[in-house]
Formats: C-alpha cells, sequence, structure tokens
C-alpha cells in the first residue's frame, strides 16, 4: 500500500476505533468504506505495535458462520497526564489508553507560568509514584486551560483569569517533565474528553459546555473539533447578555459571563446579603422561597438559555452537554435554563436537540487535559510508517 494511503487508512480506523470502543474488522470495513485488505493490513500494524488487542471470541447462538473477532484499544499500551489550571485550583490526573482515571492529586495555586511548569513536573512525579506506572510509558502530557489556545504552537495567547499573554506553555512543560506535551483550551479539552471517552462517543454534531467560574463552550461538528479561524471558536461567555450590565474582564460591558458565571453568581449572592459558599447551598435558599436567590437563579439560567437558543439555531447540534463544574445540582439553575432554551428556539429543533446536563468534578477538566494529548498521540500514531 502506498504510503500516504496507509497513513489516511490508519488515520480513518483510529478515528471510528475511537468511535466504537469495540469493532470487528468487518464492521470496520463497512463503517469506514475501506476495503477489506486494507482494514488487514492497518489492524495488524496495530496490532504488531500492541495498541490494539484482539478480545475473546463470545459466540451468538442466533448467527450462523465463522463468530468475528472484536477489537479495542489495550489500555495499558500508554498512559497519559492532565493538567487542568484555573487560577484558584488545578488539579492533575493519570489516564490509560482507554481514558481510565488511575490516579489524581491537586496543585498548589499559581498564574506564574514558570511555577506553574514546577508545580506539573512535581505533580506527574506524585502521579507515577502513586500509580505504579513506569515512567516511560506516559507517552504525553496534556493541559487545558482558561482562554484562547493555539494548539499548533502550544502557545496560551491570552487567558483573562491567569493573566497570561502569549506565554509558551507547553514549552515551559516540556522543559521541565521532559514529557511531549499539548495545550488545548479548558471547553475545548472537555468536549474531546467527551467525545473520546465519555457520552458524546457517538455523536457528531454537539455543543459542549461548562458551567464554571466563567462559561466555556466547544462544538463537534462532523465528528471534528470545530476551532474557528484563529482557534478561537466557543467564546460564549462573552456574548451580550445584558448591554447596560457589569463590566467584565475582557472589558466589555454584561458579557454572559457577568450574569451566569459561577463567579458572578456568588458575587452578586454576596451583594445581596446571601451568605452561601455554593450553588448548592443558593439552590436550596431558592427552593426554601427566598426571594433573591429565587431571581438570581433564575436570571442566570435565563441569560445563559438564550444565549444557548442563539448557538442551537446557528449550528443545530444533535445534541448540548453542560458539565457542571459548580454543583447547581437539579434546580431552578437548570430549569431556568432548559425553558429559555426550548422557548427560544424553532419547533424543529426542540424535536431534534437534546438537553443534558451532567455534575462533574472538578478533576474531570485534568481528564479533559489527558484526552487533549491521548488524541494528538492517536493522531501521530496514525500518521507514522
Amino acid at each position: 500500500m502506498p504510503d500516504e494511503l496507509n497513513k489516511s487508512a490508519r488515520r480513518i480506523a483510529i478515528e471510528a476505533l475511537v468511535q466504537c470502543g469495540e469493532i470487528s474488522r468487518s464492521d470496520l470495513a463497512s463503517r469506514t468504506g475501506l476495503s477489506r485488505s486494507t482494514i488487514t493490513e492497518v489492524i495488524q500494524q496495530l496490532l504488531d505495535c500492541g495498541m490494539l488487542n484482539e478480545l475473546p471470541v463470545v459466540y451468538d447462538q442466533q448467527r450462523r458462520g465463522r463468530p468475528s473477532v472484536r477489537l479495542s484499544f489495550r489500555a495499558s499500551h500508554g498512559y497519559f497526564v492532565g493538567a487542568g489550571i484555573s487560577e484558584v485550583l488545578s488539579s492533575m490526573v493519570l489516564t490509560d489508553l482507554c481514558g481510565r482515571v488511575l490516579a489524581q492529586c491537586e496543585l498548589p495555586s499559581s498564574t506564574h507560568p514558570e511555577e506553574v511548569a514546577g508545580h506539573i513536573q512535581q505533580g506527574m512525579a506524585q502521579l507515577i509514584r502513586s500509580s505504579g506506572v513506569a515512567r516511560d510509558s506516559v507517552l504525553g502530557l496534556g493541559l487545558a486551560l482558561p482562554g484562547i489556545v493555539d494548539q499548533s504552537t502550544g502557545m496560551c495567547r491570552l487567558s483573562a483569569a491567569l493573566g497570561w499573554r502569549d506565554v509558551p506553555i507547553v514549552d515551559l512543560v516540556e522543559l521541565a517533565t521532559g514529557t511531549p506535551s499539548f495545550a488545548g483550551n479548558d471547553a475545548d479539552a472537555i468536549a474531546i474528553a467527551q467525545k473520546l471517552f465519555g457520552v458524546a462517543r457517538e455523536m457528531n454534531d454537539f455543543a459542549s459546555i461548562i458551567l464554571g467560574r466563567t462559561i466555556g463552550c466547544a462544538h463537534y461538528m462532523g465528528g471534528r473539533l470545530y476551532c474557528g479561524h484563529n482557534g478561537s471558536a466557543g467564546e460564549i461567555g462573552h456574548m451580550p447578555s445584558d448591554p447596560d450590565g457589569e463590566q467584565c474582564r475582557c472589558g466589555k460591558r454584561g458579557c454572559l459571563d457577568t450574569v451566569a458565571g459561577g463567579l458572578a453568581i456568588r458575587e452578586h449572592a454576596r451583594n445581596a446579603g446571601l451568605k452561601v459558599k455554593s450553588m448548592h447551598e443558593l439552590e436550596r435558599l431558592a427552593s426554601d422561597g427566598n426571594r433573591s436567590a429565587t431571581e438570581l437563579l433564575r436570571k442566570a439560567g435565563q441569560g445563559l438559555g438564550l444565549a444557548v437558543a442563539s448557538l442551537v439555531q446557528i449550528n443545530n447540534p444533535e445534541t448540548v452537554l453542560f458539565a457542571d463544574l459548580e454543583g447547581f445540582g437539579n434546580g431552578l439553575f437548570y430549569t431556568s435554563t432548559r425553558q429559555a432554551i426550548e422557548n427560544n428556539i424553532l419547533p424543529r429543533f426542540l424535536r431534534s436537540t437534546q438537553i443534558v446536563f451532567q455534575p462533574v468534578e472538578y478533576s474531570f477538566l485534568a481528564r479533559g487535559a489527558a484526552s487533549v494529548a491521548a488524541q494528538a498521540y492517536l493522531i501521530e500514531r496514525a500518521g507514522r510508517q
């Protein structure tokens, strides 16, 4: 097989394996459109390098003929470190090739790039010790950052949260750890995790939204992460929500972050005299009839829902996935958001769009970062001879 054709075939096969998890050679050929002989050659290459497993045969009494052997990624083929970085809480995880978390830890808080790289070096050593994974089995390290990240260069172009501009964070981390490193926007990282190992594995068109200190968003279109012209797609947190509203840290007024971001909601609650430390406590006040808590959560949910309604009508995703890092729970905020979406989209979108809220731990961001490294490795592997 010509080299370029071989590379293309491997990439197609690997992407299908990622999407399916387990699949037979014949089903892989049907799904990808590649010939049986091409699939046989590509799969043998991946078996020879130890990336794939042939699973035990399961006999189906209702099917005749020779049983098919199913294939899956070999979890122990390699391991990936992920670091989710924010201005208040950073965490790291170690995962296998199938996305299972084997160890995790928190990092000291810092926004100084060199200090962050040093903390990651120490955290990586801790993860390796606690998991018992061999150091040379770690194939990549991923970073998930709030802000605009140039994935091709590993440069953080701008992060208002971290106070960074044109920071070569990947170079700094590679220098500190000696490990191939990759960086992505935090919302993109969570979307990649959902696609590789999560609930969006079989979805080609979906929007992934982070409910955190700020609001993040990423889009998969046609099975590919859509990054936009210069990697800045998805800045839903800076969509205008209230033209006469508060000043956002981006410099504009009334951005969605100032209405529906966790940081803003907590500040508004303090200004209203509500002594709450978490969104769960704020939701409980609202359920007990507190008018200020009710108004605050309803306004935030409506603002978010209107923004997402515009997104749905522009991009027509199959599903909108909300990753709730703030711990709202299934209360007024979720309800207000869903109602605002449903009340402001056309009926055909209402019938065809799923709205899913998923409570997640903060380590979910670090797992997304590890997925950035895993995806980069798989793509690189697909291009090798």
